[in-house]
């Protein structure tokens, strides 16, 4: 297991030409972002200057706040939007070394046919799919929660699980987000629908019936690349309500062997967060 950076979230004290360094200095060995503010250049020299491997990048997509700002990919008006804006990943994915290339759903507005909408991103993910050279990136896909985002088109791990499996390329896998994941089961869990190991604080632990772990070990056969962040604010693992003690050991038990990037909020300075990555090392 290797813990790599999302420079998006991690090392904001300095500026975004100069989070490379200070991942670096910081240990990491792998780092990760939506779509760099900076030039594909200079994305390249400083991952060589500081011996970085660039493990995950979005497809670029529109302005936050917009009905843009989860990408194009389920919207069949603009099919080609998508293809442009893959190309344009693409391209960057292979000049740089990229493992992962994140295909966002999208927004499905409610004038939008969810079938449609669905059926869109699917047939989108088929063609990015043939884009691929054999010794290119793979394609990854998420559930972001809907108490954040009520408009996105997957509605959460089931259904984009059910995605991945229906399309069964080996190219195409799961980008497990244990934020999003904590969120859906509390939201799930305050709603009556399901008792798990997430409660609110004044209710205590509930006995544990659907945990984090246990969804990803639902989910493990396909999983691609995992992002850590605590539930349900998006800060360091550890400050919030899941249980990273119980992750941690079944990404161990389950010989998780691929990258684990730190994709949240630090309540005190990057630095200060980063107990996480210790619980990637081996017990004996």
């Amino acid at each position: 297991m290797v813990p790599d950076a999302n420079l998006a979230w991690l090392f904001t004290e300095v500026d975004w030409p100069d989070r490379f360094a200070a991942a670096a200095a910081a240990g990491f060995t792998g780092v990760e972002m939506p779509w760099p503010p900076v030039a594909l250049d200079d994305v390249a020299a400083r991952l060589e200057e500081h011996g970085l491997s660039s493990v995950l990048v979005n497809v670029p997509v529109g302005e936050p706040g917009s009905e843009w700002a989860f990408g194009w990919a389920c919207r069949p008006d603009a099919v080609d939007r998508f293809r442009e804006t893959f190309t344009t990943a693409l391209a960057h994915a292979e000049s740089t070394g990229t493992r992962f290339i994140h295909v966002l759903a999208g927004l499905c507005p409610p004038d939008l046919d969810h079938d449609l909408a669905y059926a869109t991103y699917r047939e989108n993910l088929v063609w990015a799919l043939d884009q691929l050279h054999a010794d290119g990136p793979t394609l990854v896909v998420e559930a972001i929660n809907r108490r954040d985002q009520p408009l996105f088109l997957l509605s959460g791990l089931t259904e984009a699980a059910r995605l991945v499996r229906s399309i069964a390329n080996p190219r195409l896998r799961l980008l497990f987000d244990t934020f999003h994941c904590g969120v859906e089961l509390l939201e799930a869990e305050k709603a009556g629908l399901r008792r798990t190991a997430i409660a609110e604080p004044s209710l205590g632990w509930s006995p544990t019936v659907a945990t984090v772990a246990s969804r990803f070990a639902e989910m493990r056969d396909i999983v691609g690349h995992i992002q850590v962040g605590d539930a349900p604010d998006r800060t360091d693992p550890g400050t919030g309500l899941i249980d990273f003690t119980a992750f941690f050991a079944a990404l161990r038990d389950l010989e998780w062997v691929g990258f684990v990037g730190g994709e949240y909020r630090p309540t005190a300075g990057t630095l200060a967060g980063l107990g996480w990555r210790e619980e990637l090392t081996p017990h004996p």
